[in-house]
């Protein structure tokens, strides 16, 4: 079978997903794993479980995952499923994803982590909303120590907006 053929396989919505997997499984190891890993994260007829682990494991992938059509009907039933892979797997989303639209960093901020919001400083594409809404949620008083480390990622962020500057951190 040549690439073309498992990439044809890969994005046809009637491929069973045990066979989705198995795709997954022959060719990740392959100079076109991240072809053949796109084509299966956005094929609606993906397993929830796989479509999880692209989300949270492979790299850049949390976008292909969330812009599958299947996504919207998946949070129908489950409301927080993203939500929850974020306070799940939060360390290797951020690892492996450096890009994240502004959608799943909405979700990012809605989980009120302070480790979520420690990644989401770091991070040099978040947004200036999304790094505002940080500032002015934090709880001083009560992550004293990480949001000092939350200011200063902030304060130095390429993205931070001048109204951030203008806030008052008490940092006891």
């Amino acid at each position: 079978m040549n690439i073309d053929d498992i990439l044809e396989k890969a994005t046809d919505p009637c491929t069973p997903p045990e066979e989705l997997h198995q795709i997954y499984i022959q060719h990740k190891t392959r100079g076109y794993k991240r072809q053949v890993i796109e084509a299966i994260g956005s094929n609606p007829n993906t397993s929830t479980e796989l479509l999880e682990y692209f989300f949270t494991q492979e790299p850049n992938m949390a976008d292909v995952v969330f812009n599958n059509f299947v996504m919207p009907l998946l949070l129908l039933e489950n409301p927080l499923l993203v939500t929850n892979w974020f306070i799940q797997h939060h360390n290797s989303i951020f690892r492996y994803n450096k890009l994240l639209s502004i959608e799943l960093q909405e979700i990012a901020l809605k989980t009120e982590r302070i480790e979520i919001y420690v990644h989401l400083a770091q991070c040099k594409n978040t947004a200036p909303s999304i790094l505002e809404s940080i500032a002015k949620r934090i709880n001083i008083n009560k992550y004293a120590k990480t949001n000092s480390s939350i200011i200063t990622n902030i304060l130095k962020h390429p993205n931070a907006p001048e109204s951030i500057t203008n806030l008052r951190f008490q940092i006891i």
